[in-house]
């Protein structure tokens, strides 16, 4: 058996390696649809007023990031115009240095890259994504 990043067991060879890896696609598309959905509408300025859609945003994006440390590594490798590393180290900047949050940042990142991964992600993911 192999063991995973925090030392728990896998079962399975590729086949349950990519099953595992479109759960954690599909978690990713899905908290990107969420966060999209909660900000229609809005523009930055709405949106740096309001703070319960900010702290929902920042919890998506975290929920974006650490599903993307789950994808496997040859999942990433395949995808590498995925930005894997960047979605993992916002996570980890977001819990770790939550104090430090820069809304400009996540702004840009809502409107501007998660339009962008979204597509790519439902790229990977089809023909599984019937609807987006």
């Amino acid at each position: 058996m192999k063991h995973g990043q925090n030392g728990a067991q896998k079962k399975g060879g590729p086949a349950n390696a990519a099953k595992h890896d479109h759960v954690y696609l599909r978690h990713i598309l899905n908290a990107m649809n969420e966060a999209l959905e909660l900000s229609k509408g809005l523009d930055e300025k709405s949106f740096k007023a309001n703070r319960t859609v900010q702290l929902a945003i920042i919890t998506l994006l975290q929920i974006v990031g650490e599903a993307s440390k789950q994808v496997s590594h040859d999942m990433r490798s395949a995808h590498a115009d995925i930005p894997w590393k960047k979605m993992s180290g916002m996570r980890d900047k977001l819990l770790h240095d939550y104090l430090g949050v820069d809304m400009d940042l996540i702004w840009v990142t809502l409107t501007k890259d998660l339009p962008v991964i979204k597509i790519r992600v439902v790229k990977v993911l089809e023909p599984d994504v019937k609807t987006v």
